[in-house]
């Protein structure tokens, strides 16, 4: 079961999207929800905003200034917990924060994070590269996005792929709870089509309701899975993240 969301908490709006999610994942499963929130130290932030030569007061003014905006933050989160009736804990660190936020990811069973993230993606190093580092399950909130359910009706994107089988196993909480669950496979130019029916069964077992289908060869994979999840009124897609070595993104791309 889901027993452990993080929810990383920045001065933005974005927060209140996690906040929302946050809410409607807790009461669905019960879990404990952690709001995080990590502040630039001092001397970092005087190593990364070089522009111009502020004066060290200057600096330390601003400082004081992040941590009422973390506290009122940090309130802000409670109330909205306490209010839902929900197990919770706040954090507030000073330190790296991509690092920080990492360490708490792969101690919780889900990290929310928001789709185009300009925020927090910035704090977290951009939001696939967290994804990749986390280790552990990620969820990222559409924009613009309200969350009277999460879950109900899944799509699951499947390629065979070790991702993909570990992105499954790792949403097993979500599959069994869902009312159904679609495992959609794209076919590729020169590759077989990938079949269905052996995960299907797989899933079967593990009381899930679902149904394969097989769709065509298609020059647009993702487009093809979000075309997909239109027609079905799915509200959430699962599907397996992978990267590429430094030196091929660098060749090739990401």
């Amino acid at each position: 079961m889901l027993k452990s969301i993080l929810v990383p908490l920045d001065h933005k709006s974005t927060s209140e999207r996690r906040i929302m999610a946050a809410t409607t994942l807790g009461q669905k499963f019960g879990a404990h929800i952690q709001g995080v929130h990590v502040l630039p130290t001092l001397e970092h932030m005087m190593q990364t905003i070089p522009y111009m030569p502020y004066a060290a007061e200057v600096y330390q003014q601003h400082h004081q200034s992040l941590k009422k905006q973390a506290k009122a933050l940090l309130e802000h989160f409670e109330h909205a917990m306490t209010g839902a009736a929900l197990n919770y804990d706040r954090v507030l660190e000073e330190g790296d924060q991509n690092s920080i936020y990492k360490f708490y990811s792969r101690c919780a069973d889900l990290t929310l994070v928001n789709q185009e993230d300009l925020t927090v993606g910035r704090i977290l190093n951009q939001m696939s590269s967290f994804v990749l580092g986390s280790g552990l399950p990620v969820m990222a909130l559409p924009e613009n996005m309200l969350f009277p359910t999460i879950g109900e009706r899944i799509l699951v994107a499947w390629n065979d792929s070790a991702q993909c089988a570990r992105a499954i196993h790792d949403a097993l909480p979500f599959l069994r709870e869902a009312e159904q669950v679609t495992v959609l496979s794209v076919g590729e130019y020169d590759k077989d089509q990938v079949p269905t029916a052996d995960i299907c069964q797989h899933l079967s077992r593990h009381n899930v309701n679902v149904e394969g289908r097989e769709d065509g060869v298609a020059d647009n994979i993702a487009e093809t899975i979000l075309m997909a999840a239109e027609e079905l009124n799915v509200d959430l897609i699962v599907a397996g993240a992978w990267g590429h070595s430094r030196i091929t993104e660098v060749i090739l791309g990401g």
